[in-house]
């Protein structure tokens, strides 16, 4: 005689599809993580093993495009800094420079005070 479902014994069903579906993943290189994650927001149905098997495919697959995406996110992050590294030797060497164009006006100011003649203001 066939038993029938009730509430309480699909969603443990459901449950132990899940389970075994995160498991499957993680045999297939897919972190336990991301699968709990992204299991928890499929519809499952137990009965197909068709189902069943376009699940863990998708899933595969977004684990793999996700991991992509985290190692182009890394590749833009080491960039970023390696720019960033190079803005602030820039702007250090501007500080030199200006420190020494300052040097240079307050010695040229100094010499033609002493020297006492009639230099235009600009010198270039």
């Amino acid at each position: 005689m066939a038993r029938k479902l009730s509430g309480q014994d699909v969603n443990e069903g459901h449950a132990g599809a899940r389970e075994r579906l995160r498991r499957d993943l993680e045999a297939r290189g897919v972190d336990s993580l991301f699968a709990s994650a992204v299991l928890a927001e499929v519809e499952i149905d137990v009965a197909s093993a068709e189902s069943r098997k376009a699940i863990l495919d998708g899933v595969e697959v977004a684990y793999r495009v996700h991991c992509g995406g985290r190692e182009e996110l890394g590749d833009a992050v080491r960039d970023l800094n390696e720019v960033a590294r190079l803005m602030e030797d820039f702007a250090g060497e501007l500080t030199k420079l200006d420190e020494s164009l300052k040097t240079l006006s307050a010695f040229l100011t100094r010499m033609k005070t002493c020297v006492n003649v009639k230099v235009p203001s600009r010198l270039h």
